[in-house]
């Protein structure tokens, strides 16, 4: 257990789910020639999509879902963190992948509960926002029943949580979202054409036969929801394993940050070297880090 709290093992855990994430969007790439941008769930997921970030693909890498706002009973939308870049990537790109993970869980909350919320909550405010412009919208895309713009995994959420979801949803989230001030009207409906719908794919230790979903590419914004740990994994086949080794960083990766890591990944975890020789790499380049940039570092 000791052994799994040193930097070299969390480090060499990410390593390990990166390839995981790794393989899943080169699957896409090979099966239906997508290339949909990765986008890193912060903070967690940057350590695990950092080298698949790309703003050639898109200028924007990154989205801030909170576990804590999907959480049982919270199912809150947060109107701090309202993520209207992400309209913006799958409006040019026609989806995205999102990058997380979790200790415990085969699908942390952010991605099985708060995603969901944010996706049905923009979907039922679009609808609701073109009719009061004199547009309706098209009956092809849009459902009659609202209810049908929530999509959360089966395998997670029951069909009474998901009701009780909806009810919040339709109690407050919609107005509270609409009211908040921070929207453009017009660009909202001008970007989103399509409802949002989210998807699921999860670790579960064989990344070579991962079961792609079936996207409806022509009705849908697709967001797939990429869940790269799997707390699963048997303690005597990979003793030095940990799920959602990034979860924690600030206690146990000794100030390195994801690019620090990646951009110097054969330095810090040299084939061979030892739980000391990772602690002194991770030492000698934040230090560099900070003496070079310290802002840049801090940032």
């Amino acid at each position: 257990r000791k052994k799994r709290t040193r930097a070299r093992y969390r480090l060499l855990s990410i390593e390990r789910d990166f390839n995981f994430v790794e393989k899943v969007v080169a699957l896409h790439k090979h099966a239906d020639s997508r290339l949909w941008p990765v986008l890193a769930n912060q903070r967690c997921g940057s350590w695990y999509a950092h080298p698949l970030l790309s703003t050639a693909l898109s200028p924007t890498t990154s989205c801030y879902f909170k576990s804590t706002d999907g959480h049982v009973g919270t199912w809150a939308f947060s109107l701090k963190r309202l993520n209207l870049q992400v309209l913006d990537v799958v409006s040019s790109c026609g989806g995205c992948f999102i990058v997380d993970a979790s200790k415990s869980k085969i699908l942390p909350d952010s991605l099985s509960r708060t995603i969901p919320i944010w996706c049905a909550v923009i979907n039922a405010s679009v609808v609701h926002l073109a009719k009061q412009r004199g547009v309706e919208p098209d009956v092809a895309l849009w459902r009659d029943d609202p209810r049908e713009f929530l999509f959360t995994p089966a395998e997670v959420i029951s069909n009474e949580e998901r009701s009780e979801i909806w009810a919040k949803i339709i109690d407050g989230l919609v107005s509270d979202f609409m009211a908040c001030g921070s929207i453009d009207v017009d660009w909202l409906l001008r970007t989103v054409k399509k409802p949002l719908r989210p998807y699921w794919i999860c670790n579960k230790g064989d990344a070579e036969n991962v079961e792609l979903p079936r996207y409806d590419v022509n009705k849908y914004f697709c967001l797939v929801c990429i869940s790269c740990s799997n707390p699963h994994t048997s303690r005597s086949d990979i003793p030095w394993y940990t799920a959602g080794a990034a979860d924690d960083d600030e206690t146990c990766l000794r100030g390195l940050t994801p690019a620090l890591f990646w951009d110097n990944r054969e330095t810090v975890i040299s084939d061979g070297g030892s739980d000391g020789d990772t602690d002194r790499n991770i030492n000698m380049i934040v230090k560099q880090a900070q003496k070079d940039d310290e802002e840049w570092y801090q940032h």
